[in-house]
Parts: C-alpha cells; sequence; structure tokens
C-alpha cells in the first residue's frame, strides 16, 4: 500500500541489445563449439543456424567468446530469476527501449486492420536445443494438444479468448500459422511478447511431449505408472512444470533460449549451484554473425538470505543483479565497494507502482473470514490504520510516498484518486469504522468475529526482491494490533509461500506492485484478478483464466473482469486507454 522509489538499482554490466538487419557473412561460433565440430559431435554452425538468424546489434561493441555470468539466486523457490535471466524468446518480443513489438522466434509478421487476425512466420531453420527444426507443427501441437485439451486445462487461456470465444489457430504452411479472433484484440501482440504465457507457444516441442500424450502415445498411462504417476495427465504436468515455462524445473525439454539447464532442479533441491550452459543451436548472432551468445554459461550460487548475496557481490563473486540485492538499505554499501568488488552500479527506472501492497485474501476457504475480508469498510478501516510514512521511514530510508496499488505518475492511465485514498494513517478513523463491523472483543482485547469466535490474521512472508517484506510485516502487524485486530507474521520459505497461495490458504501477505505503466495492460493482477497471480483472489482469477481450481467470482467481479476483456477487444491504444481508465475507476471504488 505504499511505494518507495520510482528509481531503482541495477548491479553489474548492461547486456541489452536492438534488433537490426543484418548483412550477408560466414556465420562464427565459440571455440568450444569449434572443437565439438572438428570432432564429429556437432553439426557446422551454417547447419545450426536458420536461413535467416535474428541479428543483434552490440550496445557497445561485438563481443568475445568465453566466460560464465555469475548470479546469486535464493533457492529454487526464486525461479523466477531462471525465467527472467534465461527464458525470454516469444514469436515477437519488445525491444530493449520497451517501445515497441518486433519480430523475434517469428521472422516476421502481420495484424489485419481490425486486429483480429495475426499471422507469424517463423524463421527457417531454427532449431530447438538438441538440434530438432522448430516448425508450425510444434505451435499447433500447443494449441490442440495442451491448449485445448480439457484433461490438461479446464478450458484455454482468458488471452486466448474474446468474449468467451477462444482463438482459432490455422497452420498455413510448415513454418508460418494464423491466429483468429471473432472481435478485435489490439492487445494480443503485447500478450505474445509478454515473458509469462506469451512464451507458451514455442515453449511445447511437439517431439519431446509427445511421448508424454494420450493421443500421441497409447502407453501414456502405462508410462506414467512405471515412473511413480498415477495418470498421463499428471506425468505431462510433471514434465512440463506444470504447463509454466516447462523447461523450469525438468532440463529434458528443448528450448530456444541462449542458454538451457544443464540438469532439472526439483522445487524443493538442496543443489548448491545451477548451471546453465550454451544452446549450440541458439538463433541470434551479432552484427559481424558471430553466433550468440558470447558467455559459457549463466552460474546461479545458491545464497540463504539478502545479506550474504550482499557479501558476495562486495567480494567479486556477482557479475550481474538486480532481483533482491537494489534496494535502498544496500546503496551506500555497494557504492562505496565498487572499486574493491570490481563492479559498477546503474540507475533504471522501474515500471513497478508499489514495493509492498498489503494483501487480504478474499477467497478464504474460512467462511467467516471471507465474509469478513470481502467487507470493503473493513479493508478501509485496516488501511487507515497503517502508518505507511513510518514504514518508508523506517525501512525504505524515508525514500517513497505513501501509495495504493495504482499506476504510477505520468502513465497515460494515471488515477490520483485512487492512488491516494484511505492512506491518511488515522487510528481513531479505523477504530470507529470497526467498531461498526466487528463491535466485540475477547478477553485478550482483540475483535472477534460475528459469532463470537476470534478473529486471527496471520501474514505469511516471503524475503524476496530485496524489498524487506518481514520488517514491513511487522510493523504493519503492530498497527492491526492497536486498532483490536490479532495479527501475526510468519517467514516462510518461497517455495511454501508459492504452495500455499496457489493452494489459496493464507490469510493475508505482502508483496510487489506490478503493472505501474503501459505493462498493466498485460499484467492486471492488482487492479481486476485475471490473471492466476491475482494473489488477492488467486481462484478467481484461475476462474478467468480457465486454470484448475478456480471459484466462479460475484457478479460484480464478473463485470469488472468483463471491462478487462473489453480492453482486450479495444483495437487502438487510444481505445485501451479509456477503457482501461473505466477498469480502474470500479477497482478505485470496489477497493
Amino acid at each position: 500500500m505504499f511505494v518507495n522509489t520510482i528509481r531503482g538499482r541495477l548491479f553489474g554490466a548492461l547486456l541489452l541489445s536492438l534488433a537490426a538487419v543484418g548483412p550477408v557473412w560466414a556465420a562464427q561460433e565459440a571455440p568450444a563449439l569449434q572443437q565439438q565440430v572438428a570432432a564429429g559431435t556437432l553439426p557446422a554452425v551454417d547447419e545450426r543456424l536458420p536461413l535467416a538468424p535474428m541479428v543483434l546489434t552490440p550496445r557497445q561493441s561485438v563481443g568475445t567468446y568465453g566466460g560464465d555470468l555469475r548470479l546469486g539466486m535464493k533457492g529454487v523457490g526464486d525461479f523466477f530469476l531462471l525465467i527472467r535471466s534465461l527464458g525470454y524468446e516469444p514469436l515477437v518480443a519488445w525491444d530493449s527501449d520497451w517501445s515497441k513489438v518486433v519480430p523475434n522466434v517469428a521472422e516476421s509478421f502481420e495484424v489485419n486492420d481490425n486486429a483480429t487476425e495475426f499471422t507469424f512466420r517463423l524463421r527457417e531453420g531454427t532449431k530447438w536445443s538438441d538440434g530438432v527444426p522448430l516448425t508450425a507443427d510444434d505451435i499447433m501441437f500447443w494449441y490442440e494438444d495442451v491448449t485445448l485439451n480439457t484433461d490438461l486445462r479446464p478450458s484455454p487461456p482468458a488471452r486466448m479468448q474474446i468474449n468467451g470465444e477462444t482463438v482459432k489457430l490455422t497452420k498455413i504452411d510448415d513454418y508460418t500459422v494464423k491466429f483468429s479472433f471473432t472481435q478485435p484484440n489490439g492487445l494480443f501482440l503485447q500478450y505474445i511478447a509478454y515473458n509469462r504465457a506469451g512464451v507458451e507457444p514455442v515453449s511445447f516441442p511437439r517431439h519431446y511431449f509427445e511421448q508424454f500424450h494420450l493421443k500421441y502415445n497409447p502407453d501414456a498411462n502405462k508410462l506414467a505408472a512405471e515412473l511413480g504417476y498415477s495418470t498421463w495427465v499428471e506425468l505431462f504436468k510433471a514434465k512440463a512444470s506444470e504447463l509454466d515455462w516447462p523447461w523450469r524445473f525438468n532440463a529434458e525439454v528443448p528450448v530456444l533460449h541462449a542458454w538451457q539447464l544443464t540438469e532439472s532442479i526439483g522445487k524443493s533441491s538442496a543443489a548448491q549451484q545451477i548451471v546453465a550452459q550454451r544452446n549450440p543451436y541458439y538463433f541470434k548472432v551479432d552484427t559481424e554473425g558471430n553466433q550468440l551468445p558470447y558467455l559459457d554459461r549463466v552460474v546461479y550460487s545458491m545464497v540463504q538470505d539478502d545479506e550474504v548475496l550482499l557479501l558476495k557481490a562486495l567480494d567479486g563473486e556477482i557479475d550481474f543483479q538486480d532481483r533482491n540485492i537494489s534496494i535502498d538499505a544496500n546503496k551506500a554499501t555497494l557504492f562505496d565497494g565498487q572499486e574493491a568488488g570490481g563492479y559498477r552500479i546503474y540507475d533504471v527506472e522501474l515500471s513497478d507502482m508499489n514495493t509492498g501492497i498489503v494483501v487480504l485474501n478474499l477467497t478464504h476457504p474460512e467462511p467467516a473470514k471471507r465474509e469478513v475480508f470481502q467487507n470493503k469498510d473493513f479493508r478501509i478501516a485496516l488501511s487507515h490504520a497503517i502508518n505507511r510514512q513510518e514504514i518508508i521511514d523506517i525501512v525504505h530510508l524515508g525514500v517513497g510516498e505513501p501509495w495504493q496499488a495504482a499506476p504510477r505518475p505520468g502513465t497515460p492511465i494515471y488515477n490520483e484518486a485512487m492512488a491516494k485514498q484511505y492512506t491518511e494513517y488515522d487510528p481513531a478513523k479505523a477504530n470507529q469504522i470497526l467498531d461498526g463491523i466487528l463491535p466485540n472483543r475477547g478477553a485478550n482485547g482483540m475483535r472477534t468475529l460475528p459469532d463470537g469466535s476470534p478473529l486471527a490474521i496471520v501474514f505469511e512472508i516471503t524475503d524476496a526482491h530485496g524489498l524487506r517484506f518481514p520488517d514491513v510485516a511487522e510493523l504493519v502487524t503492530n498497527y492491526w494490533r492497536a486498532v483490536g485486530i490479532d495479527t501475526q507474521f510468519r517467514v516462510v520459505d518461497r517455495s511454501l509461500w508459492d504452495q500455499r497461495r496457489i493452494a489459496n490458504v493464507i490469510d493475508a501477505t505482502i508483496w510487489r506492485g506490478f503493472g505501474g505503466s503501459l505493462d498493466a495492460f498485460v499484467d492486471a493482477r492488482w487492479y481486476v484478478p485475471v490473471f492466476f497471480d491475482a494473489i488477492w483472489a488467486t481462484p478467481w482469477g484461475y476462474w478467468y483464466d480457465g486454470r484448475d481450481g478456480a471459484q466462479e467470482p460475484p457478479q460484480a467481479v464478473k463485470d469488472h473482469q468483463a471491462i478487462y476483456t473489453a480492453v482486450l477487444s479495444s483495437p487502438s491504444l487510444e481505445a485501451q486507454v479509456e477503457k482501461y481508465k473505466e477498469l480502474l475507476e470500479v477497482s478505485a471504488e470496489q477497493f
């Protein structure tokens, strides 16, 4: 419910490149790959690259081959670090300035005038990391045998639908597919460029996954039993990491990324290090024809906490890091240690709108708690009970301002009233409101539920992103206890936190606020539950997104979700902005 700062710190070296059209040249490759070619264990580089590789223009100069990129990772539960540093290869992608969508795995794309048809032409000759060609059949497998398979998914993802009608995918030829919607879908390109479900179409290599699919392997259930699974569906989901970024827990999955994991990692893995090695079939080159990547490996060292990560950085053991280290508390220490540690600090602008959103679970499994949490006045009271400025001063060294879950200033969808509502610290007002909702108290002085039973709220916190969520939770716990709400907090491992929030069993938590700028159009999780990561109403997000574990939401929430669907179907940015403003007005009203 508050924002820390509109600037962040990026520790390490700038690695981004711009997409460009390149000349004709003789391809070059890493020395280690040359040795494999000479030994006959790997095809020549010209045979590994597509006919028209994607050309990246280096920011500074052409690089040299070799070396490792070292990062710090807080256990396997911090797998988003893997995804955000290894796995961004959708059909189309945002350019490095985040100003437009450009070709990526697709060599080209076309959109018809009313944004109902999107045609993508793959780069002929692109290969998966095991050398098998990527073709339209892989995308059709994802569509027909994963997305539309009701055994694997109750219904297709919401963003593959418009007003309940699922997109039609057509194979034009071996390297061309067309997505057809019955109504305009003005955000589809942005969605496909998003590093989440947008990478799904090119994440399910058919030649690998069909062995676990009953349609292609009549003995799939027998295979599942042999491997310790009850059905082929359970086996398939296990091999595909529950259908989200299939490679993240399974190194067997062929990928299109620059690097691939060398061994599979489990959700509770005790590995001290995770290694990703160069993909010899990567489809990108620099302006001189050198096949990318330059680096041999990406090495993730497991660290117990943020303090260990900071020490490794100061000792020069980290090459590139933003996650879990770019916090205000580290700023002075990192700045002073640059010369000794051999690193540099860069300022980058963030799209986040908040560094710590306080979340109540509106779909709580206990009816009595759910009824109270869904009471808007109860949430307003608890908001007034929080001293945001004190949190900013203590936790974030005075940098920031009180803020709700609302877009940032300067964005087309900025809503000042939404950003500032109920942020005034006023415990007297909080008590007054709560007296009208939960007037009775128990022997411990804490408020009780209407049936006389105790009301206890437990924050489940994971110490992620370096944003000091446990410190924030401790302060919020004290604020709420001061107005008669029995509140506690406990810190849990990220993996356990993910499991419990997905299972919809948490009372409350604190998390980072994504969607502060135009990314809100494709990641609206904090404004309306249309995403499986809508922590405050996970089953409602599942309902919209067609996932297992869904709960049908109240009509008011359905109406709110319908506005988001209207955003998706708006053909122009101007129309999308106006409709999104309407969505935010409802978000502010529902609080």
